[in-house]
């Protein structure tokens, strides 16, 4: 699978198909490389949900809980409806420990499903917590705030505009990186396809000695693959 959203992505670097590709990698634990293929989609789609749910997944399995924040944040502004999306923020805050930043999605979940269960404990937890801190302004609050209230919450993680989250001032590579799509096809167990972009790298870098090695190891990995095994003869 990951193999055939890779193939959709190379041919079209601005599909919004790089989202599946992400998620299928991240379900592979190729974290660093889902995440840099869902930073190269956000680039030219910045208000993609699927591509920022995906990124936002990753950097909590590393454990980056500001980086979740951040782009959970941004999703929710944009589908506050997402009550799956608002409950991993809040839990994200948690982790951060902004107790009183957590609380806030977790009254919108239940202001549309007042059943949620583990909202309703989390808010409990939360609002006995802020009380022992005497915040209580905050602990007594039931409704959940505007989308502009949050938009001010959020900006304190100094949240860029959308057109410019994803633009850095280094430059930015057009599409994921030739290296990083071998490393991948490798690891994927698709070794001709891996040896093809090696060979293709070699010949931009012939001066590369570590690529030189790396290529020679994996030619011979295939060779044995390739060869039939010789049984003793009776």
């Amino acid at each position: 699978m990951v193999s055939h959203y890779l193939q959709h992505f190379r041919k079209d670097p601005k599909s919004q198909a790089f989202a599946l590709l992400a998620e299928s990698l991240r379900r592979c634990d190729l974290l660093d490389e889902a995440i840099e293929v869902c930073k190269e989609g956000l680039r030219h789609h910045p208000q993609h949900p699927a591509g920022l749910f995906t990124l936002a997944r990753c950097y909590i399995e590393k454990e980056d809980y500001q980086k979740a924040a951040v782009t959970l944040s941004i999703l929710v502004r944009l589908v506050p409806e997402n009550l799956v999306a608002q409950k991993l923020l809040a839990k994200t805050y948690l982790k951060l420990r902004q107790n009183d930043m957590a609380i806030l999605p977790l009254q919108f979940i239940l202001s549309h499903n007042p059943q949620d269960e583990e909202a309703k404990a989390l808010v409990a937890q939360i609002e006995a917590s802020l009380r022992e801190q005497d915040l209580d302004a905050i602990s007594s609050s039931s409704l959940y705030p505007e989308r502009d209230e949050m938009a001010q919450r959020a900006a304190s993680f100094e949240v860029k505009p959308l057109h410019q989250l994803w633009v850095t001032s280094k430059p930015v590579k057009s599409a994921l990186s030739t290296e990083t799509i071998a490393s991948i096809y490798l690891r994927q167990g698709f070794l001709e396809k891996a040896i093809g972009i090696y060979k293709s790298l070699l010949t931009r870098h012939p001066e590369d000695s570590q690529l030189k090695s790396l290529l020679k190891e994996l030619e011979l990995k295939a060779d044995q693959a390739s060869s039939p095994v010789l049984r003793p003869s009776d």
